[in-house]
């Protein structure tokens, strides 16, 4: 039992750093793609163009992953022993 306890919360404890660092990964395309519609604004290359529609799909996927994955950590949060874990609020870069 105790060593099930203790793989739950090593478990956790990797989503969590997952999450971390998918949540880092967000905010940096996000810059990313702000400064690209920065330049585009001035001259529409469609180089920029290009990257700015990659940088954008990648955001999608990585957002949706990062969501699917907040969930799972929030099931199986609710799953240990009824009781809800509470996540650390996320910091601004």
């Amino acid at each position: 039992m105790k060593q099930n306890s203790e793989s739950h919360r090593q478990t956790l404890s990797q989503q969590s750093d997952e999450l971390h660092s998918r949540s880092e990964r967000i905010e940096h395309l996000k810059l990313m793609i702000e400064k690209l519609r920065h330049v585009i604004f001035g001259a529409k290359s469609e180089k920029i163009l290009s990257q700015l529609g990659q940088l954008e799909l990648q955001l999608e996927d990585d957002e949706t992953t990062h969501t699917e994955v907040e969930a799972s950590v929030e099931l199986e949060g609710h799953g240990a022993r009824g009781r809800t874990l509470r996540r650390a609020p996320m910091l601004s870069p």
